[in-house]
């Protein structure tokens, strides 16, 4: 069996040890190089959240009120209906619970949204802090 070429060196781990790599590259904000976060935007983002887990709340609130529905009434029976009625319910009543699922995730993302806006306006209060403590010293 001929001996396999190893373009990397001959330790078969890595790189050469004679090509060094390359040096890491200052990351590099662009522009004025000043970060900024738009903490009322956020917020406004967080509601929108909220307003379509509040969505998905009442749709699956409103369609699982449905299933009190029997398509008979007045003491009526259909066999065919009470044959397919237990797996029917079981399936609605899954995919219900998913919209619910989804109504809890919605709202917990705008939880977090805010969470993150609070956040960063602490980050921004304690910067501006330092700054005026720093330059109160060099006075």
């Amino acid at each position: 069996m001929p001996a396999k070429s190893n373009p990397g060196g001959n330790s078969g781990s890595g790189p050469s040890p004679s090509v060094p790599p390359p040096p890491p590259t200052p990351y590099r904000g662009g522009g004025n190089e000043k970060l900024s976060v738009d903490t009322d935007g956020m917020r406004k983002g967080g509601d929108r959240y909220r307003d379509v887990g509040d969505v998905f709340h009442t749709f699956a609130t409103q369609h699982e009120r449905l299933l009190s529905y029997k398509p008979l009434q007045n003491g009526e029976s259909d066999e065919t209906w009470e044959k397919f009625e237990p797996d029917y319910l079981k399936g609605t009543r899954g995919f219900i619970n998913g919209v619910r699922g989804l109504a809890q995730l919605t709202r917990a993302i705008a939880d977090g949204v805010d969470d993150m806006a609070l956040g960063h306006e602490k980050t921004e209060r304690n910067n501006i802090e330092l700054s005026r403590s720093l330059l109160r010293k060099r006075s």
